[in-house]
């Protein structure tokens, strides 16, 4: 009887403590600031050896930890936690205070071997949501692109690769592109089939070419109504690898790069291998085009989800520090190498030093792929050592040659 009143008394005092939190400014689910969020949740411990203060540290983080689940749960539509239930455990798993601005202890009491408290949690939604885009995890109801691939693939037996968009292939569709078109589906991108539209002859395109560029492939998925267009090739051959007298092993590769249709951006680039050991050179060769294929696929949703979530549909400034600007004239020819970059449409100076500069880049993408990008550029003068990549800025320095 006791117990049932102890623990009756411990739920009013719950109750109390929740109603007063709702009431205060920036309690229960309010929003403390576009980037911060506040809510409540309940902690419990079992009471060992008598070891009170221990079972209350563990309730703490018990509640802290459910304090997350719940905005988790708020900030993800349900299909697509189910879907990444693997993925955003690993996210959180051991770095739940890592999200966590601040907390308070509202209410807490000991009921035998058990010990509750009612904390008052407020979560960086900002970090943790940069932490799901980052993993291809795409937040709230927003909508995925549309997505149309140039994939050329070379099988075992062809001389010359084959494309959707060559002679009469019209509906002619990669094992690897499948196995793409199948990965991306899952994460809820929408996959076009443009065989009934190149039937049509509402497009030109060069049918003799199985590489075809950026800026082609992009007016040609702009006037489909791709928002991204996926090229690249694949690719399976024989290796020298045998078992007994039989078995063969195959190796495919899939090299792709995604574009932004709107502005002619690079979100995205992968290269990816597997290998199959089969007695049949053609079940070999699709079950390695079809393994790359997947691992391909989903490389790539984590970086176009993350850049689409970013809003890389429109450009944004990154902040670039330059060391080793003394040589005016290397400084020079490194802004005019910018310049040629894809997605890059303004460079302002905003501060020069001796040996250091600041210049602010209006960019179509995240630091990390213009630094990707800076990585392919070659310059006669100098070389480009890029030593910090962060969120918002690069980095670089120029080193003589």
């Amino acid at each position: 009887m006791l117990k049932s009143i102890e623990i009756s008394r411990l739920f009013k005092t719950i109750l109390c403590a929740a109603l007063l939190a709702a009431a205060l400014p920036g309690s229960g689910h309010a929003q403390a600031s576009p980037e911060t969020r506040t809510t409540l949740a309940i902690g419990t411990a079992r009471v060992y050896k008598d070891n009170v203060a221990g079972a209350r540290d563990q309730a703490i983080r018990n509640g802290l930890i459910s304090a997350v689940d719940r905005i988790v749960m708020d900030m993800l539509p349900v299909e697509s936690l189910v879907e990444n239930f693997q993925t955003a455990n690993e996210i959180l798993q051991g770095n739940t205070r890592a999200f966590i601005q601040g907390y308070q202890v509202l209410a807490e009491q000991r009921v035998d071997k058990t010990y509750r408290v009612l904390v008052q949690a407020t979560l960086a939604t900002t970090a943790l949501g940069e932490r799901f885009s980052n993993a291809g995890i795409v937040l709230g109801k927003k909508t995925l692109p549309t997505v149309l691939f140039f994939i050329a693939e070379r099988n075992i037996d062809d001389e010359t690769p084959r494309y959707w968009w060559g002679e009469d292939l019209q509906f002619f569709k990669p094992i690897a592109e499948y196995a793409m078109s199948e990965a991306l589906r899952k994460k809820g991108y929408i996959i076009m089939d443009p065989g009934a539209v190149i039937q049509s002859g509402t497009v030109e395109i060069d049918t003799q070419n199985p590489d075809l560029g950026n800026t082609e492939a992009v007016n040609l998925g702009t006037h489909l109504g791709a928002d991204v267009v996926i090229l690249g090739q694949s690719e399976v051959e024989a290796t020298a690898n045998v078992m007994g007298a039989n078995i063969r092993s195959f190796e495919a590769t899939v090299r792709l790069r995604a574009i932004l249709a709107k502005t002619g951006a690079e979100i995205g680039s992968t290269t990816q291998t597997a290998v199959a050991a089969k007695q049949s050179e053609y079940e070999g060769s699709t079950e390695a085009l079809t393994q790359a294929g997947a691992l391909a696929g989903e490389a790539l949703s984590k970086q176009i989800a993350s850049a689409w979530e970013k809003g890389s549909e429109g450009p944004s400034m990154v902040k670039i520090i330059v060391e080793g600007t003394q040589n005016l004239v290397n400084f020079v020819l490194f802004r005019k190498t910018l310049n040629d970059i894809s997605g890059i449409e303004g460079i302002k100076t905003r501060e020069m030093r001796p040996d250091t500069s600041t210049i602010m880049i209006e960019y179509t993408g995240t630091p990390k792929q213009l630094a990707d990008a800076l990585m392919l550029k070659t310059v006669e003068n100098f070389g480009i050592n890029i030593t910090e990549v962060s969120d918002d800025h690069l980095r670089v320095e120029i080193v003589s040659k």
